[in-house]
């Protein structure tokens, strides 16, 4: 089973191991960890009884509970491409609001699609001899803009 961690559970799993292992006393772990040495016990219990996954953030990778309804976040949208397009975040959270009687934060606003600009400069010239959008910056992104020039 993968089990994705973070780099903060990572080193804590090492350093509760190093513990287990008898090569760092608790109240050094705790130390390192910058947590009490109860807590320090309490993660090596969880640690024997459920493994490594005990210290894994238990909602990872599930959606945010303060999430918009996809019915409103898709009408959200339909407004902003229709007719809010070419304006910034403040000033279409304040349309939004006037015209649609729609709150929504500013932040999510700003949340939209990323994209990445592909550029070949020539490098004697100084010219760009082609651009591209794409979704990702990948190998394959690179030739299909390669293919192109």
């Amino acid at each position: 089973m993968l089990i994705a961690m973070s780099g903060h559970e990572i080193n804590r799993f090492k350093v509760l191991k190093d513990v287990r292992e008898k090569r760092l006393r608790q109240i050094d772990a705790a130390d390192i960890l910058n947590i009490s040495t109860g807590h320090v016990r309490h993660l090596l219990n969880q640690l024997s009884t459920y493994g490594a996954q005990s210290l894994a953030h238990a909602v990872r990778g599930r959606p945010s509970n303060r999430r918009y309804d996809d019915c409103f976040r898709s009408e959200v949208l339909r407004i902003l491409r229709e007719q809010n397009f070419d304006f910034s975040p403040t000033f279409s959270l304040e349309k939004l609001s006037e015209d649609h009687n729609l709150t929504v934060s500013k932040e999510t606003l700003r949340l939209s699609d990323k994209c990445c600009l592909l550029v070949f400069i020539d490098d004697a010239t100084g010219r760009l001899m082609n651009l591209r959008f794409s979704e990702t910056e990948s190998a394959f992104d690179y030739m299909l803009a390669a293919q192109n020039t």
